[in-house]
């Protein structure tokens, strides 16, 4: 059990020098992220920016209330929307960097093997997306 733990943390601190010798690996791997970022940032900030007027609609009811209780709903409701908003998009971020970042996993997974000397046959790499060979495997096992 000692020899797998070392084996282990040899593993770990090889990966980070082959992180040290090839960055452009980091870089790709940073690319999915960025992009997920991007399309969830073009959800959340007309959102944020279309607030008042989707707690308006949200509340139809406070229009004959007084200002202050009026505008502390709204506002209220306001940061409601916005909170579950944002709790949805870190949650969507993780599934929707993982999609997007499939064929750039491989790509750095392929990388990694070659470089170790391990590299597998080039038909295994260039077969599919992940997603649609676990379906293809899911489907004939049944």
């Amino acid at each position: 059990m000692i020899r797998e733990f070392a084996t282990g943390v040899r593993t770990l601190l090889h990966g980070f020098g082959l992180w040290r010798t090839r960055p452009g690996l980091m870089m790709l791997g940073l690319i999915p992220a960025i992009i997920a970022v991007l399309i969830l940032a073009a959800a959340l900030i007309p959102l944020v920016i279309g607030m008042p007027s989707v707690s308006a609609w949200l509340t139809p009811f406070a229009e004959g209330w007084i200002e202050p209780w009026k505008g502390l709903l709204r506002a209220a409701v306001g940061f409601v929307v916005v909170a579950a908003a944002l709790a949805l998009a870190s949650v969507v971020f993780s599934a929707l960097t993982l999609t997007i970042g499939d064929p750039f996993y491989q790509r750095i997974w392929h990388a990694v093997e070659v470089d170790l000397g391990d590299a597998p046959p080039p038909t295994a790499a260039a077969s599919g997306p992940r997603s649609a060979r676990g379906c293809v495997s899911w489907c004939s096992a049944s």
